[in-house]
């Protein structure tokens, strides 16, 4: 669980990762403490835009969640993914100890990952790079999104990735980067009617078995879920 706290002012200092009992909910403590504190008070004041480039004043672009050092969290293997976007890094920690075993640098505004089998996935400005566990780049898996913004696999290593921008679409593409199927309508837009054609800044997805999609729909306030 990413926590982000504030201090006796109410300004966002630090972000930090706490381990739950999925069972109780109860604080399940890392063995050098409670919390782990990743950006040392890095964090970017409230309320402040990250890359300008993605959404140039258009609502469609906005990041929904401006001025977090944190995107996104991936466990698999023994081991927590963090991504930070304004880094541009990837942090590998061990899931027991919470310890830092791998930093893989140089990567343009990171967001969403995903691991499957021995790859990292990792949406970067408008594409998803492919790395090994170890943090080498071994590819472009997918290239010329609008506004990717979080990335997801199934079981077959098919890609599912939420793309905002002028798409406002999740894009589902096979192992080698090709466009199987959307969800959502181009350019979405806001719904009064309940209809799951359209989505408004879809920030979130989790792939269940069987390729049933469950979507995070932040601009209608809603979970959107779509069947293969």
């Amino acid at each position: 669980l990413i926590r982000n706290e504030r201090d006796a002012r109410g300004q966002l200092y630090r972000e930090v990762v706490w381990r739950l009992d999925a069972a109780t909910g109860r604080n399940s403590p890392w063995k050098q403490g409670n919390v782990i504190d990743l950006n040392e008070a890095r964090v970017a004041p409230p309320g402040r835009r990250l890359f300008d480039q993605y959404h140039n004043g258009d609502e469609r672009y906005k990041d929904p969640l401006p001025g977090f050092e944190i995107h996104d969290m991936e466990v698999a293997g023994g081991r927590l993914y963090i991504s930070f976007r304004r880094e541009g890094s990837i942090r590998v920690l061990d899931l027991e100890t919470g310890k830092l075993e791998t930093l893989i640098k140089g990567i343009p505004a990171p967001k969403g990952i995903a691991v499957h089998g021995q790859s990292l996935f990792v949406v970067s400005r408008k594409k998803v790079l492919r790395f090994s566990l170890r943090g080498e780049p071994t590819g472009t898996a997918i290239e010329g999104l609008e506004a990717p913004y979080e990335v997801e696999t199934d079981s077959a290593e098919n890609l599912y990735v939420t793309d905002l921008g002028d798409s406002q679409q999740v894009k589902v593409f096979s192992r080698d980067g090709r466009l199987q199927r959307t969800f959502g309508r181009s350019r979405g837009g806001r719904i009064k009617d309940g209809s799951t054609e359209r989505l408004f800044l879809p920030t979130g997805i989790a792939v269940h078995e069987g390729g049933r999609a469950a979507v995070a729909d932040f601009g209608n306030g809603r979970i959107v879920t779509y069947d293969d």
